[in-house]
C-alpha cells in the first residue's frame, strides 16, 4: 500500500489498510535497527582486523546473516511503498485506466510468486535449524528464515 493513498471507504478494507500500515511501520523500525547493528558489526570487524590485527571470526558470519534479513525487509518496504523495480517509463505513458489495470496485474503476479515460494522457503528454513553456524554456533535456520518471513510480509504488502 502506498503511504500517500487515501483510506478506503469500506470498513474492512480500512481495517486491513491500518493493520498493513502498522506492520510496515514495525518492519521499517526493525530494518532501521538492522542497519545500525550491521554497521556496528562491520566497523567493529574492520577495526579488530586492521587496527588490532586480531580478526573477529564471528563478525563476517553475523554481518552476512543480518544482511540477508535487511535485504528481505528492504524488499518488503520497497514493495509496500511502490518503489520496487518496474518499467515506469512505459507505465507512466499509459492512461489511468490501463495504469491501474497493469498495477493490479503486477500486484497479483507478486502475490502468486510469493505464495509459491513460502512453503519451500519454510521447509528450507526448518531443515536448516539442525545445522549450526561455525563461528556463532547458532541454528542456520535463523538466517534461512529471512526468506519465508520476507515472502509472507511481501504477500501482505502486495
Amino acid at each position: 500500500m502506498n503511504y500517500a493513498a487515501p483510506l478506503p471507504h469500506n470498513p474492512l478494507a480500512r481495517l486491513l489498510a491500518g493493520v498493513n500500515r502498522s506492520v510496515m511501520h514495525v518492519v521499517g523500525a526493525v530494518a532501521a535497527a538492522l542497519v545500525v547493528v550491521e554497521t556496528a558489526v562491520l566497523l567493529t570487524g574492520v577495526f579488530y582486523r586492521y587496527a588490532l590485527h586480531d580478526p573477529l571470526i564471528w563478525s563476517d558470519e553475523l554481518a552476512s546473516t543480518l544482511f540477508i534479513w535487511l535485504s528481505m525487509l528492504g524488499a518488503v518496504l520497497a514493495l509496500d511503498r511502490g518503489e520496487h523495480m518496474r518499467l515506469t517509463a512505459i507505465v507512466n505513458k499509459l492512461s489511468d485506466k490501463w495504469r491501474i489495470w497493469l498495477e493490479t496485474v503486477a500486484a497479483l503476479i507478486v502475490c502468486i510468486f510469493v505464495l509459491m515460494i513460502i512453503h519451500p522457503a519454510v521447509d528450507h528454513a526448518s531443515e536448516q535449524m539442525a545445522i549450526t553456524t561455525p563461528a556463532l554456533e547458532i541454528p542456520d535456520g535463523l538466517r534461512a528464515a529471512a526468506l519465508p518471513v520476507g515472502a509472507i510480509l511481501m504477500f501482505l504488502a502486495a
